[in-house]
């Protein structure tokens, strides 16, 4: 049981797990008393790591109690050399919470800093607080030597004129460097749409799993689901986070084709991480194909694969309502194998279950 007291004493901890927990737990369920002793943390202690996380847990209840004092603390940490390595962190709260000429005019300076990760995020926050020079500001940002700010500014270019953005991330994804092209495919994800079709075609034909990745991860995200037959191929890429992002972008098309190749997949023995996205996918597609996929679990509660008929079980059970639970209860009345029979009565125990 939570604890906000207990918790605020265990920052004081010297054992790293402790303090790690409390800050957790804290961000996820504390209020606005225990902000002053996150910020003690975060100011003081000498694990960067804990610091970082006592930022994230004081955004979270920021958010959840509207208490703003974080702001105030991010732009006083700016100053301090201390505080150096947390800069990213300080100037993502800046741009979340903040408002007003005097926030863009604190952070305008770090898209000058040495670190690209800094100038990455300066250039969101600066765009979250309304910057009125964006253009200005950005545009000598497109010739930056490293390919996530580059990639982030070209996204946020977009918004005030895509069509000079085109070259830009054409270039990137012809470039040299993998990771160039990376992330210019994953800009296209963050634009989304149908207008950059064309660009993230140029990265599905890459060669690396990098460019891949996120290649097919942006086709999920575009909302166009006439063109997820164009993916389709990635499920057999031998790549883990191909095949796990082509499926989470079929799931996001709602592609009914991609069915059974993914409940295929979905047999063999894979990380935790995989069997969440396979479900999810599959949960999508027969929600947005209730019809036909009825129709093909059904048919699989007759497989011989005692995990293929569990599948076909959950999902019916997820998805259906009680206009197929006829369908099972035949089942459960003439089929000769006990074994199909238990598998439907418990889609249909979890059918009613569900509806009331």
């Amino acid at each position: 049981m939570f604890s906000q007291q207990q918790c605020t004493e265990n920052l004081s901890s010297n054992d790293r797990k402790t303090v790690d927990e409390a800050i957790l737990l804290l961000g996820e369920h504390g209020d606005r008393d225990c902000v002053m002793e996150l910020v003690r943390v975060a100011s003081t202690h000498r694990d960067k790591w804990l610091r970082v996380a006592c930022l994230e847990g004081l955004e979270k209840i920021s958010v959840r109690t509207g208490d703003l004092r974080i702001l105030i603390f991010a732009i006083q940490f700016l100053d301090h050399p201390r505080n150096e390595e947390l800069l990213p962190w300080l100037i993502k709260i800046i741009g979340v919470f903040g408002k007003g000429p005097k926030c863009r005019d604190k952070i305008r300076p770090f898209l000058n800093d040495e670190n690209p990760r800094v100038r990455s995020d300066t250039a969101e926050s600066l765009d979250l607080l309304g910057e009125e020079n964006m253009i200005d500001l950005l545009m000598p940002m497109l010739s930056d030597p490293n390919h996530r700010v580059k990639s982030t500014v070209a996204k946020i270019l977009w918004k005030y004129g895509g069509g000079r953005m085109v070259g830009v991330l054409k270039d990137m994804l012809t470039s040299e460097d993998k990771w160039d092209r990376a992330a210019a495919a994953f800009a296209l994800g963050e634009i989304g749409g149908f207008q950059v079709l064309d660009l993230l075609r140029i990265a599905l034909k890459d060669p690396a799993p990098e460019v891949l990745r996120n290649a097919v991860k942006a086709f999920g995200k575009t909302g166009e689901k006439g063109v997820a037959a164009e993916i389709m191929a990635f499920l057999d890429h031998p790549d883990f986070e191909v095949k796990k992002n082509t499926i989470e972008a079929l799931g996001k098309l709602e592609h009914e084709p991609a069915l059974k190749p993914i409940s295929d997949i979905a047999m063999l023995k894979h990380k935790e991480e995989m069997v969440e996205t396979i479900n999810k996918a599959l949960v999508s597609i027969c929600k947005a194909n209730t019809s036909k996929a009825v129709g093909y679990l059904v048919m699989l509660l007759k497989n011989p694969n005692d995990s293929m008929r569990g599948l076909a079980s959950n999902l019916l059970g997820t998805i259906g309502t009680r206009d197929v639970i006829h369908f099972l209860e035949k089942i459960v009345k003439d089929d000769p194998e006990e074994r199909v029979r238990e598998v439907a009565q418990k889609a249909i125990y979890t059918i009613n279950s569900k509806d009331g």
